[in-house]
């Protein structure tokens, strides 16, 4: 019976070393700890289909030879194993074992120079075929106590749930290969070690699964599905004795129709009876299931009305830990940035009052916990941190940062597959490792607050959008008091200068008039003098325009209105222009139809129709087209009683878009400075950038309005612009009827 036995186990072995080094093969384990399982099983197949060769010519005593160096090489391949697993050098390993294979290979080689019988005491004595053999069972046994200590060592440094779940697959497989090497030096079973097997198959599974179960979930489904199919057997059992007795006296009784309605009977109880199987044993191992559908919509109700990014962080972080039994959180907002050559992530904590301070972390695009993220959108263990080979590159400083928070897992929050949130939680309080369970409860609650979290971030943006608009409107209510400050300022210096310029300058323009009228006057003084006149007269129209502007914006000085005749006063401008007009060959028609009279100022407007005829001289090229012409508009919300509409177009350079408003303030010089000219004739020779100014205050000192229209500015094509001029019409007080005027229709030169 033992030799049969013998072949299976044997068989078990061999069968078991070919899935595990498949297995090992196929999941692209680190190379080092591959290289090492591949020796460690390969070996092991090698042996064991050695001894079953042995064994089949019988040779007991090399059997028993081969057994001892197995379980010795056996011994070196799982203390190589361990030290690396737990990232140990290998050198410093290779140092206690390469001493006892010399130590073993030297008495198999020399044995021969060692006496018959080297100790005997009694009936127990010690051979030199056995010397080697001695040699490969103390190299096992120091190599099996140095396993246990540095396992204990590093039992003691493990505080993550997650590695002590690790380990204590190591503790099964050191007490696996503690009863190997029993069954090898004591029981002497020759090719029978099921915990060998039960060994290589525990390196597989701990090798080839990253997350492994917990010990404890294990002995909780092995203890739910073995009672209930003790129970299930029991029920059977009763059942079919029962069955047996009451109906097997009776004519016709068959028991295969029992035993079948007895299986139906039992398969239909096979769900409730492992539910409660389950809830009972849940009970024994205190091991709580949690309602997650009930959970999630509680924690939904919760956090639903919160709008304040800081109170929802605080409430979320202590509803989940609540729930899921944690010792910390927190949470971060993940903000996508493009500030640098390439997107990256910062993760900003949101902190509550007393919370220790946390710097941000900027986390680039293509990094490995990122891309973790954004592909699989699932918790992150720290323990997946520390394990797996895709996240050895990370800095010291964002290892650091991760292990400053002492967190146990990393869940993301997304919206609409965006990644906005992280929470970070610390271990459970029960010190238990987080379960495929724990972690969709997570991901299910993360996901309820994505919602929460963009409707806080909304409020949080508008209400820095509000502090934002209120600063802006503080700065530019300040702007604009000190703008008008300003203005208050220039307009002041304005009305002085102006006021004081006036006196000398009438003083100069009288005396030099006086010598003008001498007839005796030398020639050459009198050129002199015609100069001087010229320029006074030039001084004093600017001095004029600036008083003008200044009076007419702040309302110093009433304007002097009559009935006005708009034709008469443009056709009297034109006059006044025809010399320049023909130096610059130009054309000027004016088509003024019947008009009524106006009421206002008839000096201010007359200075209005010059100042937009001279600025289309100026900046209409040789040759080159001016038009006026007139129209009555209608009464409207804005003029009640009509008004008229006088158009000055000309052929020039036109108005850029971004300059029509700008060209009516005062001193504004569009174009190139450099061609300003005190010629009045010369094309684009510029001015003071008062004329466009007195105009605009002289209409709307009229309650008027004046505006441009021009495709824009162009020294090439020439699109030319369109002053349009609005003058409200009025009855005077008293009269009941208005003047209408001669129309006009001229051209010039």
């Amino acid at each position: 019976m033992a030799f049969p036995l013998a072949f299976l186990f044997a068989g078990l072995e061999i069968f078991l070393c070919l899935w595990g080094s498949w297995q090992v093969w196929r999941a692209r384990l680190e190379r080092k700890i591959t290289l090492l399982l591949l020796l460690l099983f390969n070996f092991a197949l090698v042996g064991r289909i050695l001894l079953v060769a042995v064994g089949i010519h019988g040779q007991r005593m090399a059997v028993g030879l081969g057994e001892t160096y197995l379980a010795f090489g056996i011994a070196i391949g799982l203390w190589l194993l361990l030290r690396a697993q737990r990232n140990q050098t290998l050198t410093r390993s290779l140092l206690l074992v390469i001493p006892w294979l010399f130590l073993v290979a030297g008495l198999a080689i020399f044995q021969a120079r060692f006496p018959e019988v080297i100790w005997r005491r009694g009936i127990y004595l010690l051979p030199r075929q056995a010397l080697p053999a001695l040699g490969a069972f103390l190299g096992w046994l120091f190599l099996a106590m140095g396993m246990v200590i540095f396992a204990l060592r590093q039992a003691r440094q493990i505080h993550q749930p997650m590695h002590r779940a690790r380990f204590a697959y190591w503790a099964i497989i050191l007490l696996l290969f503690a009863l190997d090497g029993l069954n090898t030096f004591v029981w002497s079973l020759p090719n029978i070690h099921p915990w060998r097997s039960g060994m290589i198959w525990t390196l597989v599974y701990l090798f080839t699964h990253h997350r492994v179960r917990p010990l404890r979930k294990v002995l909780r489904t092995g203890l739910i599905y073995l009672s209930t199919f003790l129970l299930l057997v029991l029920l059977y059992l009763l059942s079919s004795l029962a069955s047996e007795r009451l109906f097997g006296q009776r004519a016709g009784y068959d028991p295969r129709w029992s035993g079948g309605v007895i299986a139906l009977g039992l398969a239909l109880l096979f769900t409730p009876l492992l539910n409660q199987i389950e809830k009972q044993i849940n009970r024994w191992l205190r091991i709580q299931t949690p309602d997650i559908s009930r959970i999630v919509q509680l924690y939904s109700q919760n956090i639903s009305t919160i709008l304040e990014m800081q109170r929802l962080a605080q409430v979320a972080v202590a509803l989940i830990m609540e729930t899921a039994g944690l010792a910390h959180g927190f949470f971060f907002l993940v903000e996508r940035t493009e500030e640098k050559e390439r997107p990256s992530f910062r993760l900003r904590a949101v902190r509550y009052p007393g919370e220790r301070q946390i710097r941000q972390l900027e986390l680039p695009e293509d990094h490995p916990i990122v891309t973790f993220f954004l592909s699989r959108a699932q918790p992150l263990l720290q323990y997946d941190l520390d394990l797996l080979p895709e996240f050895r590159s990370l800095s010291p400083l964002e290892s650091e940062w991760f292990g400053a928070l002492r967190a146990e897992v990393y869940v993301p929050v997304f919206s609409r597959g965006n990644w906005i949130g992280l929470f970070a939680f610390g271990p459970r309080l029960n010190q238990q490792p987080f379960s495929e369970e724990d972690l969709a409860l997570l991901t299910s609650l993360a996901q309820q607050t994505a919602i929460a979290i963009e409707n806080a971030r909304l409020v949080e943006d508008l209400v820095r959008l509000n502090r934002e608009l209120r600063q802006t409107a503080s700065a530019l209510e300040k702007a604009q008091r000190e703008v008008e400050r300003l203005d208050r300022t220039r307009a002041d210096f304005i009305s002085i200068a102006s006021h004081e310029l006036r006196t000398p300058l009438t003083v100069i323009r009288g005396y030099v008039e006086m010598l003008l009228e001498k007839e005796e006057l030398d020639p050459e003084i009198r050129t002199f003098l015609k100069g001087v006149h010229e320029s006074t007269l030039r001084m004093y129209n600017i001095v004029e325009s600036m008083f003008a502007i200044t009076q007419l914006t702040h309302q110093l000085s009433p304007i002097q209105s009559e009935s006005v005749d708009v034709g008469a006063l443009v056709q009297e401008a034109a006059l006044q222009l025809t010399s320049r007009l023909a130096q610059r060959s130009l054309t000027l028609s004016i088509e003024i139809p019947p008009l009524p009279f106006i009421y206002g100022d008839r000096t201010l407007l007359s200075k209005v129709f010059f100042q937009l005829l001279e600025n289309g001289i100026k900046f209409t090229p040789d040759g080159g087209r001016l038009h006026v012409r007139g129209q009555l508009q209608r009464p409207s919300q804005e003029f009640p009683q009509g008004a008229i509409e006088l158009i000055f177009s000309d052929t020039g350079v036109g108005v850029a878009l971004s300059e029509r408003e700008a060209i009516f303030t005062k001193f504004y010089k569009s174009g190139d400075l450099n061609r300003h000219s005190t010629s009045k004739v010369r094309f684009m020779g510029g001015g003071t950038g008062l004329g466009l100014a007195l105009c605009k205050a002289v209409i709307e000192a009229h309650q008027g309005r004046i505006w441009v229209e021009s495709p824009g500015y162009d020294e090439v094509h020439f699109p030319g612009s369109h002053f349009h001029v609005l003058l409200p019409l009025r009855l005077p007080g008293g009269e009941k009827t208005i003047r209408m005027a001669s129309a006009v229709r001229q051209k010039y030169p």
